[in-house]
């Protein structure tokens, strides 16, 4: 997948940066003085060369994992965080050179689709909430889980952030790079999915600031152990019902994105009683197909051709297809 590989190396770029390439650590105010903190020169410029190959191998892997990324860098830039100010300066022309000289053959042709979400916020918050908060009370109970999590992670992190404040101030450079990649959803709304994307790109520093709330919760006394043993068993407690809840908000597609035997043995019998040249649909692509008789029969969706409604069965006669599968994946997407 393009997206997780550069999401791999997102993580790894965000290392690099915050470890090697970071004046202070991110979790100090500015101008705090941190004893033993700092890469030797060597060190540093190893680390900006590791930097510069990632940015270059994230520009073509993936439309939106750059800009994430460059808009962090940007902030530390500003912030005066970052050693080499330059790096953030090039962690956004290199996606945007690509663009312009290698993804021409497509931006030409689709230059409505990259730049008419601009600034549609209310357009973009529609696509990425509106239309998608709907359905069965089954799936509303699942997207409560999910909002749930996200909504939980978020607290933790605020908290989290608090904590780390001192006489001398809060680690402002630390908020806004955490949340800084939400601002995305402001340039596209990713055909409804931006601020999937968004939260992904915040999680890892949303985590580590969640994680500072939970440790200051559990009152580490001299020597690392916890003050006081409810607490661990509380806490303990609360995140295996977090665990609980996330395989439920992980499963809840699970009606649509699952095969079973039945789904299997349905298109087992379509490739049996279908010809050479015959073409074999699904109504939607969610049934196991192409895993047999690839080349020898056309098959494909009709999801994106007839769109589920009061007119699908008109569409599906007209469009003339050999043979349709249905299965109960089908319905229950």
């Amino acid at each position: 997948s393009p997206q997780a590989l550069a999401f791999l190396m997102y993580l790894g770029a965000l290392v690099i940066v915050l470890r090697w390439l970071c004046r202070a650590p991110l979790t100090q105010p500015r101008g705090a003085p941190v004893a033993g903190w700092g890469a030797a020169p060597s060190t540093r410029v190893a680390a900006a060369f590791g930097l510069v190959l990632l940015i270059g191998a994230l520009a073509p892997t993936h439309q939106v994992t750059p800009f994430a990324l460059a808009a962090i860098l940007g902030v530390l830039a500003v912030s005066g965080r970052l050693h080499m100010r330059w790096l953030g300066v090039l962690a956004v022309l290199t996606p945007l050179t690509w663009l312009v000289l290698g993804a021409t053959d497509f931006w030409s042709a689709h230059l409505q689709m990259l730049t008419g979400g601009v600034g549609d916020l209310s357009g973009a918050v529609r696509e990425n909430v509106g239309q998608r908060v709907a359905g069965a009370p089954g799936r509303m109970a699942v997207l409560g889980l999910r909002f749930g999590l996200a909504g939980l992670v978020l607290v933790l992190a605020a908290v989290g952030w608090w904590r780390l404040g001192t006489a001398r101030g809060r680690p402002v450079a630390l908020a806004v790079a955490t949340m800084v990649p939400f601002g995305l959803v402001a340039l596209q709304s990713y055909g409804g999915e931006m601020l999937l994307r968004a939260y992904l790109y915040a999680l890892p520093l949303l985590c580590a600031l969640g994680a500072v709330a939970l440790d200051h919760w559990l009152g580490h006394q001299a020597g690392g152990r916890p003050a006081h043993g409810w607490r661990t068993a509380a806490i303990a407690a609360g995140l295996g019902v977090v665990f609980l809840a996330l395989v439920g908000a992980r499963g809840g597609n699970d009606g649509y994105v699952a095969f079973r035997r039945e789904d299997v043995a349905v298109v087992d019998e379509a490739y049996r009683i279908a010809l050479p040249g015959q073409r074999l649909v699904v109504l939607a692509a969610y049934a196991p197909l192409n895993w047999s008789r690839v080349g020898e029969l056309r098959q494909g969706s009709l999801e994106r051709t007839c769109p589920p409604g009061p007119d699908e069965a008109g569409c599906v006669r007209d469009d003339g297809p050999d043979l349709v599968v249905v299965n109960p994946a089908q319905d229950n997407y």
